[in-house]
């Protein structure tokens, strides 16, 4: 609701087709929240999932994933970002560090999760997901222009990552390989 008020005083529209569904992701499930719409888990689905997951807890990634990966199978992906996890290993001392902890934190919310890469992968790939990219902070910058980015900047305490939905055929293969 807040979000829909922020774009309504902007003066923006919301496109044809644009559903917003208000979820706790602590505490429901997303195949609950989305059959309650007329999303459907058969088609082609591309979830923008930013800024979310350093306020949940790692139990409620999993969770999400777990549920998306069962809900729409092979049919999902999702482009996320998530903080690097050796940010929650040491106090900010670096003016990136800082940035980053002030601007995640300006909203009070408390920062709960970050991911190593290697952990992030074994999170995924036990979720029935493959990593299709992952790109670092310092590498950010590189995928908009100037103009595309504005007053944002690549934060080196960040990732961007894109994973897909891998079929229950592939996922039994992958489980075996890794035995």
């Amino acid at each position: 609701a807040h979000k829909l008020s922020l774009i309504q005083r902007a003066g923006l529209t919301v496109p044809e087709g644009v559903t917003y569904l208000p979820i706790d992701f602590e505490k429901s499930s997303v195949s609950e929240v989305l059959s309650q719409s007329n999303f459907d888990p058969n088609q082609a689905t591309l979830i923008c999932w930013n800024g979310v997951s350093y306020y949940l807890t790692k139990s409620a990634v999993k969770a999400l994933f777990l549920d998306l990966a069962e809900y729409c199978g092979d049919k999902v992906e999702i482009v996320f970002d998530y903080a690097d996890g050796k940010f929650f290993q040491t106090k900010p001392v670096t003016w990136r560090q800082k940035i980053f902890e002030g601007s995640l934190r300006f909203g009070r919310e408390p920062l709960l999760t970050g991911f190593y890469l290697q952990e992030l992968e074994q999170l995924i790939q036990h979720c029935g997901f493959e990593l299709v990219k992952n790109v670092p902070g310092k590498e950010q910058d590189a995928l908009f222009s100037p103009q595309e980015r504005g007053i944002l900047f690549s934060n080196w305490n960040t990732h961007f990552a894109h994973i897909r939905g891998i079929d229950a055929n592939t996922q039994r293969q992958v489980a075996t390989l890794s035995k």
